[in-house]
């Protein structure tokens, strides 16, 4: 026979907050097995504190998912050539040889159990009350793959097969392809300086909520627009403004990391709708620029991806400024499908802000997060006041 034990009701409480913020904060975007397997190395190589990368880990991942010095020299796991290396000097009078990864899949799965106080709870609409216990609870299953075709091109796929448990569908996370240096070959600019990136993603956030340490999302992140001014909701037939910067968004992107990967920016063309098909002709951009400044000591340890000192290896201690924005139409009565005889009405918007992020040997880290954002609703109160004139 077992004997209960039972915990304090402040302990049980703090185990329960910390175990529903843990699965529910679940990262969509990690890394994944593909990559040690490919270069024979631990997790740690790119993971400081995981899922968060460090300076190298965030090195690789702009790199186009290849070790940004001797890439050859430290694949274990090397692809399949499609072509003779030798066609690559042709190129473009020849077919590139590109590479096939070798089992660039991985699956990662997530669980959880609860743990209630001792005194039992009823739930509104429920029979009976909420056991003490559960024991298992499935959250999501995902898939995922990784790689690169060659020198210059790389892809990323992260699908929720399920969500919830059985039964409960997810859907398509990051889904794209990114071509580093394709560009900047033929401009003669440096490696990483021009590089495209197409598909769906998460939008190139000062800080990323893929790959965040904190049990929590950054709720600016989740602001969403007000309809219009009175709170009653868009126009009968219209659509409110649905951009979050939570949610991945469907596009293209140009970007680079020039000045030794201290300088970071990017311009992205986007549907604007999330991961949703798109529902407006117009377009929306949105640019992201930063700047690092290395703060090591010893000038040679800032050419460096890490440090190495008397504690290992470690990231660089820097600070970097942000500054971001983005800018976009929502569309009533687009093209006068909804309401032929009245325009297409332009409701302009935008989110601008700046963001800074000091580490201190990895070991320390301090940022901050500014967002302002307007919506012009006003087009709102004139297409409700041309339909009534209209219906008149």
């Amino acid at each position: 026979m077992f004997q209960e034990s039972r915990l304090p009701f402040p302990i049980a409480m703090l185990a329960i907050g910390l175990l529903i913020g843990i699965q529910a904060s679940a990262p969509r975007a990690l890394a994944i097995p593909a990559f040690a397997r490919k270069y024979r190395t631990a997790c740690s190589t790119c993971h400081s504190n995981w899922p968060e990368l460090n300076d190298f880990g965030v090195a690789f991942k702009q790199n186009g998912f290849k070790f940004p010095k001797d890439d050859d020299v430290f694949v274990k796991d090397p692809p399949l050539l499609l072509g003779a290396a030798a066609q690559k000097e042709t190129f473009p009078h020849s077919i590139y040889p590109g590479e096939l990864p070798i089992l660039p899949i991985a699956f990662r799965y997530s669980g959880f159990f609860t743990l209630n106080s001792s005194q039992s709870r009823t739930v509104a609409g429920a029979v009976g009350s909420v056991p003490r216990t559960d024991l298992f609870q499935p959250n999501t299953l995902t898939f995922l793959a990784a790689g690169s075709f060659g020198r210059s091109l790389s892809f990323w796929i992260d699908e929720d097969l399920s969500a919830g448990g059985s039964g409960a569908n997810g859907g398509l996370g990051d889904g794209y392809l990114k071509a580093n240096d394709f560009l900047g070959h033929y401009l003669h600019v440096s490696r990483n300086d021009l590089n495209v990136r197409f598909g769906q993603f998460e939008l190139d956030l000062p800080f990323t909520q893929a790959r965040t340490i904190n049990l929590s999302t950054y709720a600016i992140y989740d602001e969403a627009a007000v309809s219009n001014p009175t709170g009653t909701g868009p126009v009968p037939g219209t659509t409110a403004n649905p951009l979050v910067f939570s949610s991945t968004q469907r596009g293209i992107e140009f970007g680079g990391y020039p000045n030794n990967g201290n300088t970071w920016y990017s311009v992205a063309v986007l549907n604007g709708n999330n991961s949703d098909p798109a529902v407006r002709s117009s377009k929306d951009v949105y640019v992201n620029i930063g700047q690092r400044f290395n703060l090591e000591r010893d000038p040679a340890a800032r050419k460096e991806l890490q440090v190495t000192g008397p504690t290992g290896v470690h990231d660089h201690t820097s600070i970097r400024f942000n500054g971001f924005g983005y800018f976009g139409h929502n569309q009533l009565n687009q093209d006068g499908l909804l309401y032929p005889g009245l325009p297409t009405l332009q409701e302009p918007f935008y989110r601008a802000g700046g963001a800074f992020l000091y580490k201190f040997r990895g070991k320390f880290a301090l940022w901050g997060l500014y967002e302002h954002g307007h919506d012009a609703n006003r087009s709102s109160t004139r297409m409700e006041r041309a339909l009534f004139a209209l219906h008149r």
